[in-house]
């Protein structure tokens, strides 16, 4: 989202929208610039503004990518991904996890990821994480969380 409100304004007209308080981009990619010794794990939270089908997280940087199946989420919950679902992925080391938050319950989904998924990490320096679908791209929203690890003496 990036600004565009700025004064002095004024709208001439009384039927056309002149004034443009702000944007919102569609942006399924974003850097990570981390400062860290050590390789570290993430967490990642994904809040659903809709349906969405095989959603996919890759850090492009070391080419590992998370990748999870619509299928096995139905055949454990019921439904696809949907509206204000939130999937809390965690590939911090010593505690991985995959839970998916729906109407105020949590349920373990770590077995909705595929054989061929890694468990991103991210290395110092930049870090290039995209994240597409199958479908339902943009309904998708995320937050990456990461501490800083550095090596000690």
């Amino acid at each position: 989202i990036s600004g565009g409100f700025e004064f002095p304004f004024e709208n001439l007209s009384l039927t056309d929208p002149l004034l443009e308080f702000g944007s919102v981009f569609i942006n399924s990619q974003a850097n990570v610039f981390y400062t860290g010794d050590i390789a570290t794990g993430i967490v990642i939270y994904i809040s659903f503004a809709g349906a969405v089908s095989n959603p996919t997280v890759n850090n492009v940087s070391n080419s590992q990518s998370m990748v999870f199946d619509s299928t096995k989420l139905i055949a454990l919950t019921g439904y696809n991904f949907k509206d204000g679902d939130l999937l809390i992925i965690s590939t911090l080391r010593g505690s991985k996890s995959i839970t998916l938050l729906r109407n105020g319950e949590y349920f373990n989904v770590l077995n909705i990821m595929t054989t061929v998924s890694d468990w991103i990490t991210i290395d110092k320096g930049d870090n290039v994480l995209t994240y597409t679908a199958s479908s339902g791209l943009s309904n998708m929203q995320f937050l990456i969380v990461h501490q800083v690890v550095l090596e000690g003496m």
